[in-house]
């Protein structure tokens, strides 16, 4: 789970009910890529699985995170660090407003762009992140194909076989994006 305010990730032991910092440090805020407690984050919010790896947004900082669980490996998969935009691109390349959602279907993660008003496609291989609908900057509730939607502060969504299924926090609303 993601300790927002303390900046961490935490493991609960289901059988105990045992809580761990799993990566990160609590009250330590960075955007270091490390192994386990060395490795820092800025407000994690969002979190999802493939079945090897968390992926989990550093929300003050933009970027979307990969923790291989075997190791506790932290990576910056997608964004750099205090870089605020909507840039489409690879790795560092690639910006975000404020991601919140996260979902995956284990080849690509699918995020809710808060500010940029945008749903965006990242490639879990290679970090290549792509805007599939909205437009940033630009609110709205607007069905339609890609750019000519528009969606006002998407916060949350999920892949099932019908698509995906957003939130949008100011148009009270669920979409589907098939």
């Amino acid at each position: 789970m993601t300790d927002c305010n303390n900046s961490a990730i935490r493991r609960i032991a289901i059988d105990t009910g045992e809580v761990s910092t799993f990566a990160g440090a609590a009250i330590i805020p960075g955007s270091d890529d490390a192994i386990g407690t060395a490795a820092r984050f800025n407000l994690p919010t969002g979190i999802t699985c493939d079945g090897e790896n968390l992926h989990i947004f550093s929300t003050n900082n933009n970027t979307i995170r990969k923790i291989v669980i075997a190791t506790r490996e932290v990576t910056t998969l997608a964004g750099a660090a205090g870089v605020t935009g909507s840039s489409d691109g690879t790795g560092p390349a690639a910006s975000f407003e404020s991601p919140n959602g996260i979902t995956t279907d284990r080849v690509s993660l699918w995020v809710a762009d808060y500010d940029a008003r945008t749903i965006r496609k990242v490639d879990i291989a290679f970090g290549q992140a792509t805007t599939i609908s909205g437009r940033s900057g630009i609110p709205g509730s607007v069905d339609g194909l890609a750019s000519s939607s528009l969606f006002n502060e998407p916060e949350d969504l999920v892949v099932t076989d019908s698509g995906i299924h957003v939130t949008a926090s100011r148009n009270n609303t669920v979409r589907r994006i098939d």
